[in-house]
């Protein structure tokens, strides 16, 4: 079951992305604390800069955006900036789901090489997602997942927000 979510038409920067079930996802700037500007960790040419976890091959950039699409596999920000360590920062991203995509960021972990992470938090980005067998995803995009839980989603799938 292969479902693309799209985001970001401009240059995008993931800090940390997970993408499930097949999402496609792009982030747009960083901004880091006393900054003036923007610092894009993305070219939208290229996955310079990343590096996937699992099924690698689930990752490629279409039209500008990072998109994932097919099974679990998170993609993580190893460029030099920063040296891929971020404290105290702003993330701006645009993002656009198809109908049962179920995504999220990823922030404050660290690269592992399969699973899920088990350091950090999650945004979720799900908009129609259920679940599947005999669990139930009840959270909904902007959650910050297992911490503060948003139930009802705000934004329609092929919607940019």
């Amino acid at each position: 079951m292969n479902r693309v979510a799209s985001v970001c038409s401009r240059p995008a920067f993931i800090l940390f992305v997970t993408m499930i079930l097949g999402s496609l996802f792009g982030i747009d700037r960083i901004r880091a604390e006393g900054a003036d500007g923007w610092i894009a960790l993305f070219d939208g040419r290229s996955l310079a800069g990343w590096k996937a976890s699992e099924n690698t091959g689930a990752w490629q950039v279409q039209d500008g955006c990072l998109v994932a699409c097919g099974e679990r596999s998170h993609l993580f920000y190893d460029g030099p900036i920063a040296n891929h360590d971020f404290r105290n920062f702003d993330l701006e991203m645009q993002v656009r789901t198809k109908p049962r995509a179920n995504s999220g960021v990823y922030f404050h972990t660290k690269f592992q090489p399969s699973g899920w992470p088990e350091q950090g938090y999650e945004v979720q980005i799900n908009n129609s997602y259920t679940g599947t067998g005999n669990y139930r995803e009840l959270k909904k995009s902007g959650s910050l997942y297992g911490v503060r839980n948003t139930f009802k989603s705000n934004v329609l799938d092929g919607e940019w927000f």
